[in-house]
């Protein structure tokens, strides 16, 4: 029965926006995850679009002006400083010139402190690479700062408190100790 399933050849569920891959039946799971032609929704709270990662770059030229949706920067040298001031505001989208890949900064205010995670719109296929991030900030006068070593791939901007690849600020208040 088992090679009965494994003969059954499937279609990527992608095929409808170029993909021609065929795979066995089950294992077509693990390459949606990784095809290029996955959809990928835009990072702006109120827009429904979803399209491929190399779309995505174009249409969210639409949110130019929005509030933290205008940072552009271009890898040098596979670095990139950009410089932001994060408000109220809890999103940051930043466009990167040379390859069209969208960058978020996601920042959650809770009661114990703020939360930043910093993540790419795009499928984790080998071809949009691999990225790293280091975060820095001074609070007062304390200086923190968060090495990511891998950028997360997501293809869908979740709200809610990230569990996992994320930096922790503590409030103010927790900075204010005696000595």
């Amino acid at each position: 029965m088992e090679r009965v399933i494994k003969a059954v050849i499937v279609p990527c569920p992608n095929v409808q926006f170029g993909c021609k891959q065929k795979f066995s039946y089950g294992e077509d799971l693990t390459h949606a995850k990784e095809c290029t032609f996955s959809l990928c929704s835009c990072p702006a709270r109120s827009c429904k679009y979803t399209g491929s990662y190399k779309d995505l770059y174009s249409h969210f030229k639409i949110h130019k002006g929005e509030r933290g949706y205008s940072y552009r920067f271009t890898f040098g040298d596979k670095f990139a400083e950009v410089y932001f001031e994060l408000t109220e505001y809890t999103s940051v989208v930043m466009k990167e010139c040379k390859d069209g890949l969208l960058f978020v900064v996601h920042c959650f205010t809770e009661p114990h402190g703020v939360y930043v995670t910093v993540s790419c719109i795009a499928p984790s296929a080998l071809e949009v690479g691999e990225f790293s991030c280091h975060i820095s900030t001074v609070v007062e006068k304390y200086n923190m700062t968060f090495d990511l070593p891998k950028v997360k791939k997501i293809q869908k901007l979740n709200f809610l408190t990230p569990e996992e690849d994320l930096c922790w600020f503590p409030p103010i208040s927790c900075m204010d100790v005696k000595r």
